[in-house]
């Protein structure tokens, strides 16, 4: 649909205000029993949703922002870590046995997972429609904006380090069902050397589930550099290295089937034996091994007080392979004598923004902010799948996958979009209790041959209650009103990364 209509009509909310433009929510982030942000954030913000798509510690997360925007789309935030877009679950290669229906179901992984939440400074949930509207249609269901740790406010050295160790008991013990052990360990260094600043990072985790051999087990390095030379250039590194390695039970089933439907084997024919979930704990691998490197860098002008110009670069590339067996304890297997596959996804995704900001203040309580510029989005994406079936050993399992019986099917699958656009903003603001900002987004992609580029508007009035008439309650700690109207991008309804499945991939014959 070409054309969607987001709307907010005078919402009152009672949230903690910050003194930037747009509403926001600011965490005091309690990190001790959380494996990632998704953790962190569910339970804890006005209108945010998680819920998980099956029970494996890597497994990947819902989060929805105010409700389903979209009956098509995934209706999943944009989510930005220190100015890096991170490549959403659609992504991901999941097509282990696309010949045989729905007998092979893949879970997807949290891309979350790789971020440690000791690592996580700030976390900021955009939800009105001229704060997302800067981030055009990926920005339509919401954009989580997250801050890593830095040490530019240390002087000296510092040195952190948490460790914790949690325990996990299954609600129905069976016959080997047994507690979980998992332990979390994170390192950090940061100072000051003249006038730049550094953190370093390093952390391990290992995170087991009760069901089957769920785990995970994940190590990395993140570093935060930043530069101030001078009062004009401001220059700024983030990098991160995380390596993993997943073990995921099947905990869930196409929409509609029973749990593990399309796993556990049942009655045989003559109704002679029923298998247990030990067969299938025993037959069934879901092993990955994930390598992902998130960076960002910005530059940073600042030509007098009032007038700046940033410039934001992000890359996020994620490369993971799978090996997927189903033995004679799972109905699948029995029925083809062993099935495996060898899945790899390799997605990069890149974003960049460069903008002159303008701001100032007039008979110190006016503000005035304007603001101009362009950004581009893009992703590259490379599938591959291998499988066949029919083995006349079961030894090898996956790893074995070329001494089955059936002819082995190949599948490779490319696909990349680049998305450019340019925006002009303009906000009033008297004295931090009522305001008015207006955006106007100007974008294109070449998906559609045309290059025709569509203005998309926005504009956003709010009021703050409390600071204009009840600054000194102790009891409520914010209370605005706020109304806005605006219009998002072409591809609202259909996520980016599926739509491109349609129109720029191709199968080998």
């Amino acid at each position: 649909m070409r054309k969607v209509l987001l709307c907010w009509l005078f919402i009152a909310c009672a949230s903690v205000l910050s003194a930037q433009d747009m509403v926001r929510d600011s965490l005091e982030l309690d990190k001790g029993f959380a494996s990632s942000l998704t953790d962190i954030v569910k339970g804890r913000i006005s209108g945010v949703r998680v819920s998980s798509i099956d029970g494996a510690p890597d497994g990947a997360k819902n989060i929805n922002i105010r409700g389903l925007n979209s009956l098509r789309g995934n209706n999943m935030p944009l989510i930005v870590v220190d100015g890096c877009i991170i490549g959403m679950a659609s992504m991901q290669n999941l097509e282990a046995f696309f010949q045989y229906g729905e007998n092979g179901y893949t879970n997807p992984f949290n891309v979350l997972g790789y971020l440690n939440v000791y690592d996580i400074e700030k976390i900021e949930v955009l939800k009105n429609v001229s704060a997302t509207a800067l981030y055009g249609s990926k920005g339509a269901d919401g954009v989580i904006l997250v801050t890593t740790k830095s040490n530019k406010d240390e002087d000296k050295l510092t040195v952190d380090w948490n460790s914790n160790v949690g325990v996990s008991v299954p609600s129905h013990a069976g016959d080997d069902a047994g507690a979980a052990v998992s332990h979390n360990h994170w390192l950090r260094a940061g100072g000051m050397m003249e006038k730049a600043s550094y953190s370093m990072s390093a952390f391990y985790n290992d995170i087991h589930g009760v069901a089957g051999n769920a785990s995970s087990q994940r190590g990395g390095l993140r570093t935060n550099f930043e530069t101030r030379t001078n009062e004009k250039i401001w220059f700024g590194l983030n990098s991160s290295l995380v390596i993993s390695a997943m073990s995921t039970p099947l905990t869930g089933a196409w929409y509609g089937k029973p749990s593990l439907g399309t796993v556990l084997r049942g009655i045989d024919p003559v109704g002679a034996d029923i298998e247990s979930c030990s067969g299938w704990k025993e037959d069934y691998d879901d092993d990955a091994k994930d390598f992902r490197t998130t960076n960002s860098i910005y530059l940073q002008v600042n030509f007098m007080p009032q007038l700046k110009w940033k410039t934001t670069f992000g890359l996020d590339f994620d490369n993971v392979t799978r090996y997927i067996w189903y033995g004679k304890g799972t109905q699948f297997g029995y029925d083809y004598n062993g099935a495996a596959s060898i899945v790899t996804s390799k997605t990069m995704s890149y974003n960049g923004r460069t903008e002159l900001d303008y701001k100032v203040y007039l008979a110190g309580k006016h503000l005035v902010n304007a603001n101009v510029g362009a950004n581009i989005e893009g992703d590259w994406n490379k599938f591959s799948t291998m499988n066949g079936a029919d083995f006349w050993t079961h030894q090898m399992r996956a790893r074995g996958l070329s001494i089955a019986s059936s002819k082995a099917v190949i599948r490779d699958f490319n696909y990349r979009f680049f998305h450019f656009a340019t925006s002009a903003t303009l906000v009033y603001d008297y004295a931090g209790i009522a305001g008015i900002k207006g955006l106007a987004r100007l974008d294109t992609t070449p998906r559609y041959d045309d290059w025709k580029m569509a203005v998309y508007p926005s504009v956003e009035a709010y009021f703050d209650v409390k600071k204009a008439f009840i600054v000194n309650s102790e009891v409520l700690s914010g209370l605005r009103l706020s109304a806005g109207w605006g219009r998002s991008g072409k591809e609202s309804f259909v996520p980016y990364q599926l739509m491109s499945r349609y129109t720029t991939g191709a199968y080998p014959e």
